[in-house]
Protein backbone atom coordinates (compact mmCIF):
# COMPACT_ATOMS: atom_id res chain seq x y z
CA UNK A 1 0.00 0.00 0.00
CA UNK A 2 1.24 3.36 -0.79
CA UNK A 3 0.85 5.75 2.10
CA UNK A 4 1.17 8.98 -0.36
CA UNK A 5 -1.65 7.74 -2.47
CA UNK A 6 -4.04 8.58 0.70
CA UNK A 7 -7.03 11.20 0.85
CA UNK A 8 -6.86 12.48 3.46
CA UNK A 9 -8.28 16.12 2.81
CA UNK A 10 -12.13 14.61 4.68
CA UNK A 11 -10.11 13.05 7.35
CA UNK A 12 -10.74 15.31 10.18
CA UNK A 13 -9.88 13.08 13.44
CA UNK A 14 -6.41 12.11 14.57
CA UNK A 15 -7.91 8.85 15.33
CA UNK A 16 -8.36 8.31 11.20
CA UNK A 17 -5.23 9.69 10.28
CA UNK A 18 -3.54 6.80 12.92
CA UNK A 19 -5.44 4.30 11.77
CA UNK A 20 -4.48 4.44 8.06
CA UNK A 21 -1.06 4.77 9.52
CA UNK A 22 -1.98 1.44 10.95
CA UNK A 23 -2.92 -0.01 7.76
CA UNK A 24 -0.26 1.18 6.06
CA UNK A 25 2.22 -0.26 8.38
CA UNK A 26 0.77 -3.73 8.80
CA UNK A 27 -2.00 -4.33 6.61
CA UNK A 28 -1.50 -6.13 3.64
CA UNK A 29 -4.90 -4.09 2.54
CA UNK A 30 -4.64 -2.10 -1.11
CA UNK A 31 -4.44 1.94 -1.20
CA UNK A 32 -7.90 1.84 -2.26
CA UNK A 33 -9.62 -0.28 0.44
CA UNK A 34 -7.41 1.24 3.18
CA UNK A 35 -9.19 4.24 1.84
CA UNK A 36 -12.36 3.07 1.79
CA UNK A 37 -12.42 1.49 5.36
CA UNK A 38 -10.70 4.86 6.66
CA UNK A 39 -13.27 7.12 5.29
CA UNK A 40 -15.98 4.85 6.83
CA UNK A 41 -13.90 4.56 10.43
CA UNK A 42 -17.10 5.69 12.97
CA UNK A 43 -16.66 7.46 15.97
CA UNK A 44 -16.31 6.44 18.85
CA UNK A 45 -13.42 3.51 18.21
CA UNK A 46 -10.00 3.93 18.89
CA UNK A 47 -7.26 3.78 15.87
CA UNK A 48 -5.96 0.03 17.00
CA UNK A 49 -8.89 -1.20 17.47
CA UNK A 50 -10.34 -0.26 14.41
CA UNK A 51 -7.30 -1.58 12.39
CA UNK A 52 -6.98 -4.38 13.72
CA UNK A 53 -11.24 -5.24 13.06
CA UNK A 54 -10.82 -4.25 9.70
CA UNK A 55 -7.38 -5.76 8.44
CA UNK A 56 -9.26 -9.03 10.09
CA UNK A 57 -12.31 -8.61 8.08
CA UNK A 58 -10.21 -8.03 5.11
CA UNK A 59 -8.08 -10.87 5.82
CA UNK A 60 -11.43 -13.09 6.47
CA UNK A 61 -12.34 -12.07 3.10
CA UNK A 62 -9.49 -13.02 1.27
CA UNK A 63 -10.20 -16.24 2.49
CA UNK A 64 -11.51 -18.16 -0.11
CA UNK A 65 -12.96 -20.87 2.38
CA UNK A 66 -15.53 -18.08 4.15
CA UNK A 67 -18.58 -17.45 2.25
CA UNK A 68 -19.79 -14.37 4.06
CA UNK A 69 -19.48 -11.80 6.26
CA UNK A 70 -21.48 -13.61 8.91
CA UNK A 71 -18.66 -16.32 8.97
CA UNK A 72 -16.34 -14.16 8.57
CA UNK A 73 -17.05 -12.40 11.84
CA UNK A 74 -18.13 -15.88 13.67
CA UNK A 75 -14.39 -16.76 12.32
CA UNK A 76 -12.31 -13.99 14.60
CA UNK A 77 -13.61 -15.36 17.78
CA UNK A 78 -15.21 -13.90 20.41
CA UNK A 79 -12.43 -14.09 23.64
CA UNK A 80 -8.79 -13.13 21.19
CA UNK A 81 -7.91 -9.76 20.57
CA UNK A 82 -8.99 -9.71 17.00
CA UNK A 83 -12.47 -11.14 17.79
CA UNK A 84 -12.32 -8.15 21.04
CA UNK A 85 -11.65 -5.70 18.24
CA UNK A 86 -14.54 -6.74 15.95
CA UNK A 87 -16.87 -7.24 18.76
CA UNK A 88 -16.30 -3.40 19.54
CA UNK A 89 -16.37 -2.19 16.28
CA UNK A 90 -20.27 -4.14 15.72
CA UNK A 91 -21.36 -2.50 19.12
CA UNK A 92 -21.51 1.16 17.42
CA UNK A 93 -24.23 -0.11 15.29
CA UNK A 94 -25.25 0.04 11.82
CA UNK A 95 -22.49 2.23 11.21
CA UNK A 96 -19.35 -0.01 13.17
CA UNK A 97 -20.83 -2.80 10.70
CA UNK A 98 -21.01 -1.17 7.55
CA UNK A 99 -17.59 -0.12 7.93
CA UNK A 100 -16.02 -3.76 8.38
CA UNK A 101 -18.56 -4.75 5.73
CA UNK A 102 -16.72 -2.56 3.67
CA UNK A 103 -13.29 -4.26 4.69
CA UNK A 104 -14.44 -7.63 4.02
CA UNK A 105 -16.14 -6.86 0.79
CA UNK A 106 -12.55 -5.47 -0.43
CA UNK A 107 -11.40 -8.38 0.79
CA UNK A 108 -13.58 -10.41 -1.48
CA UNK A 109 -12.99 -8.20 -4.65
CA UNK A 110 -9.36 -9.02 -4.64
CA UNK A 111 -9.77 -12.64 -4.34
CA UNK A 112 -12.36 -12.42 -7.23
CA UNK A 113 -9.74 -10.52 -9.18
CA UNK A 114 -6.99 -12.86 -8.35
CA UNK A 115 -9.05 -16.00 -9.36
CA UNK A 116 -9.86 -14.16 -12.83
CA UNK A 117 -7.16 -12.40 -14.05
CA UNK A 118 -4.35 -14.09 -15.92
CA UNK A 119 -0.43 -14.92 -15.20
CA UNK A 120 0.16 -15.30 -11.43
CA UNK A 121 -3.64 -13.91 -10.73
CA UNK A 122 -2.47 -11.67 -8.28
CA UNK A 123 -3.00 -8.35 -9.58
CA UNK A 124 -5.06 -6.52 -6.79
CA UNK A 125 -8.02 -4.56 -7.78
CA UNK A 126 -9.31 -2.36 -4.88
Amino acid sequence: MDAAQLDTADWNRGEQRAAARQLVNRAQMTTKAAQAVVDAMPQGVGATVYSQAVNSLYRMGVTQDVQSFEQAVNLTGSMNSLGGAVRQVLALGDVGENALRIAYTYGKRSIWRATTTTGNGWNRCC
